[in-house]
Parts: C-alpha cells; sequence; structure tokens
C-alpha cells in the first residue's frame, strides 16, 4: 500500500509541475495590487479626502483640420457632480464650452456665431458622462475596497509606454467594467481604460497618465521663481517677514475711515497713504470694499487695484502650503503668527495649513491646543475652527480647501478614444475641497 501510494505521488509530480507552468506567471490578488497603490499614491486616509478636486490645465484636443491648443478647468466630485470647461486659445474670440452633470440631470453651453446657446443634456451626453464620473471615483482607490458592490479580478500584465503594468479589472453594477494598470514598479497607476457600449456612442476610452509629482511640487516652483529655497528654514523665514506690523495695521484702519472723510483733500491723502503702506492696508482694504458708503468702498477698490495684492498673495500662498505639506516642524508657531491681521485670501490659505498640523495621526500640534486660549481673538478662532470647536461651522462650510500631504498625483493625461489619441493635458494646479458650493453647478 505504501509503495502503491508513493507511486501515485511519483507520478503526479509531472502533473502538478504542468499545471503550475499553465498558470499566470505574475497573477496577482486585485485587493493585494489595490493596497499598494493606495500607498504609493499617498495612503488611504489622503485619498479618502479627495472629495472635492478643481484640476486646471492646458490641452492639445486633435481636430480634422489639425489640433486646438486649449485651457480648461475640470471640476469633480466622483460622487455625483462634474463640471468640464474647455477655451480656445487660438482664435478669437476664444470660445469657450462648458458641460455639467449635477446627479440625474446636467447642461451644456457652447458658443454659436455671435452668442453662447445653454441647454440641456441629452440621454447620451449624460451618459458619457456618469460614466466618466464613475472612472473618477474608480481612480481614487480606495472605493475598490470600501464599496462592497465593486468587483475585483486580475488582467493580464501589460505594457504601457514602455513599461511593465499590473492590471486589475473593476466591475460595479450600471456601468462599464473598468480596467485599471498599475506600474510594476512604482505601483503608480499608468492607465484606465473602459468600454461605452450604447449607440452612437460606443467607443473605448483610454486615459494613460504620467508625469508624477509629489504634493508641493507646484508650490515649489511659485517659491523658486520668486527667489525663496523651498526648505523649512527658508519659507518660515519668508514667512516671518509677511507677519503684518499692528501699528502698520492700525494705521491702515485710521485710514480708510478717512476715505469717506468731507474734505476731498483728506480722502486722497488717505488713499495715498494707503498705498504708500502696501502689504500691510491689505486687509483693511478689502473689508472697506463691503462699506456701506459708495465713496469708500470705491476708493477701497481702487487702492487694492493699485496695489495688486495678487502678485505678493500667490508667493505667501505657496509658502503656507508648503510649509504644512512638506515642513512641519514649527509651522504652527510660523502660521498662527501670520493670522492678526492677515487678510481674507491668506486667512484662507492659514486655515488649511492648520488643519492638517490639527489632523497630525498623532493628535493635534500642541500650540494649537494651547491657542484656543490665545489673548488674540484671531488666533483664538483659527484654532477653534480647524479643531472643530465652532460646531463645525469651518469644517463642514463648502468649499473648504484641503491639502493632502504625501500625496503622488499625475501631471500629464493622453486621452484616446477607439486607440487613437484624441486630447493631451499638461495639469497646471490641483485644488482639493472637501465639497463644492451648489452654486459650482448652477445652470446659468
Amino acid at each position: 500500500m505504501t509503495g502503491s501510494r508513493g507511486c501515485v505521488l511519483r507520478r503526479g509530480v509531472p502533473l502538478l509541475v504542468l499545471l503550475a507552468g499553465l498558470a499566470p506567471l505574475h497573477a496577482e490578488e486585485p485587493r493585494a495590487v489595490i493596497e499598494r497603490a493606495i500607498q504609493a499614491h499617498g495612503g488611504a486616509d489622503n485619498l479618502e479626502r479627495r472629495t472635492a478636486t478643481r484640476q486646471s490645465f492646458t490641452a492639445r484636443m486633435a481636430a480634422g483640420f489639425g489640433s486646438l491648443a486649449l485651457v480648461g478647468e475640470s471640476v469633480i466630485e466622483p460622487h455625483g457632480r462634474i463640471k468640464e470647461r474647455l477655451r480656445d486659445e487660438e482664435h478669437p474670440p476664444k470660445p469657450e464650452i462648458i458641460i455639467v452633470l449635477d446627479g440625474a440631470t446636467g447642461w451644456q453651453k457652447f458658443p454659436l456665431i455671435g452668442e453662447s446657446r445653454v441647454e440641456d443634456l441629452n440621454g447620451g451626453n449624460r451618459r458619457l458622462l456618469a460614466c466618466w464620473l464613475h472612472e473618477a471615483r474608480v481612480r481614487q482607490l480606495v472605493p475598490l475596497l470600501r464599496d462592497g458592490r465593486f468587483t475585483l479580478r486580475p488582467l493580464p500584465d501589460a505594457d504601457v509606454e514602455g513599461r511593465p503594468a499590473v492590471g486589475v479589472l473593476a466591475s460595479y453594477p450600471g456601468f462599464p467594467d473598468a480596467a485599471l494598470y498599475f506600474d510594476r514598479e512604482t505601483h503608480l497607476l499608468v492607465k484606465t481604460a473602459y468600454e461605452v457600449k450604447d449607440e452612437p456612442f460606443a467607443t473605448r476610452h483610454e486615459t494613460v497618465y504620467g508625469d508624477y509629482r509629489d504634493a508641493g511640487w507646484a508650490e515649489e516652483q511659485v517659491l523658486r521663481q520668486a527667489g525663496i529655497q523651498a526648505d523649512g528654514p527658508a519659507v518660515r523665514a519668508y514667512l516671518a517677514r509677511q507677519v503684518p506690523d499692528p501699528d502698520a495695521a492700525e494705521k491702515a484702519r485710521i485710514l480708510t475711515r478717512q476715505l469717506g472723510d468731507d474734505s476731498f483733500e483728506v480722502r486722497q491723502k488717505a488713499a495715498e497713504g494707503l498705498v504708500a503702506l502696501g502689504a500691510p492696508a491689505v486687509a483693511a482694504l478689502q473689508a472697506a470694499t463691503r462699506n456701506d458708503d459708495l465713496e469708500v468702498s470705491r476708493r477701497a477698490a481702487a487702492c487694492l487695484e493699485r496695489l495688486d495684492p495678487g502678485k505678493t498673495r500667490r508667493t505667501t500662498q505657496a509658502a503656507v502650503r508648503l510649509l504644512a505639506l512638506r515642513h512641519p516642524d514649527r509651522a504652527a508657531e510660523t502660521l498662527l503668527a501670520l493670522l492678526p491681521g492677515a487678510d481674507e485670501d491668506n486667512v484662507e490659505d492659514i486655515l488649511a495649513a492648520l488643519t492638517v498640523l490639527a489632523d497630525r495621526p498623532g493628535g493635534p500640534d500642541p500650540l494649537l491646543l494651547r491657542a484656543l486660549d490665545d489673548p488674540e481673538p484671531a488666533r483664538r478662532q483659527a484654532a477653534r475652527a480647524v479643531l472643530g470647536k465652532d460646531d463645525g461651522a469651518y469644517r463642514n462650510r463648502a468649499g473648504r480647501p484641503v491639502l493632502l500631504p504625501g500625496v503622488r498625483l499625475p501631471y500629464r493625461e493622453v486621452m484616446l478614444e477607439g486607440g487613437k489619441a484624441v486630447l493631451e493635458r499638461a495639469v497646471t494646479e490641483y485644488q482639493f475641497f472637501n465639497r463644492f458650493d451648489d452654486r459650482e453647478f448652477a445652470r446659468p
């Protein structure tokens, strides 16, 4: 009996070897592939916060007579809303196309000779946008593991732009199957594909992704163009120079009140004095533009136009964001110092950066907790907002900016239909939000 059993085992060895040889050499469990990809893209916590995205880009679109140079913007909430804007930059009067899907309804605005027409999306276009929106949700990766309605299957390995890639097929009720391919070495998403079978729009849609950059890359470029090193000490030193001078801020408040003086000479001197103050006058001038006195609001707006705060705001915004994204040491101290007297736009950026420090895995930055009792109202209010001590008013406000330290993003996208490239996009900026205000998608 023993000899017979041993003979059976020996005869079975060649069969096992044969079966092993027939198995796919690189077959991998899809969940493991997705888990590695989630880590490569910045981790589940970051990707789950990507609930609303504004993506600005330049593009080259294939056309029957050649190609078109475009600038555009994608506004996406993967759970149900998308807005696409495209503007032709080469042919005056630079016509713009807008397409919106908001749940089950949608609209589009497209140029005609001498006018623009707004009309409802037809069923075919709604279906196309819904499939595109579903693909955006698939690209978030985390839903593939958290939503039990997704079914994942392995795909054969593929070659994407000369590099080996691992494939996963994601199926979901009511939508075309989505194929995802991840670079075998970096685990980054390099291609998605799905097929629309609805006539007359039946085609295979593919997108190839590349030129991945870490969060903060765009901010680094802004700082370097301004001659500022993108390391922690240099960024903190730059921001320290932006801390409003309390005396200058108080002088700006006095001068803005004089913009409504009965004397024309006093009004003129006040305006010149505000422009001479420069950046410290911006916050007071912004507040003055909402003054009920039309003379005050008009003069304040004129002063702001002369100061052009946008020139320095872009650099300060980049420094604030980069500090939270890359150099958190002493970031809370630097950011809190900026708040008293900061203009409205900078306050918004500072709050987004402080929220990163409030959500640290090890708990909120201790300086934020101490700031809850700070005698300075601006710091106290900011700490309450980012720590959720204001009953969630700030955290739940639509349009709240979100920063994602550690996330990796593609800055190049090539879209293909039926195997032919139809659009190549170079991303110029990513912005993330908790969600968008309904007005973003409202029909004009």
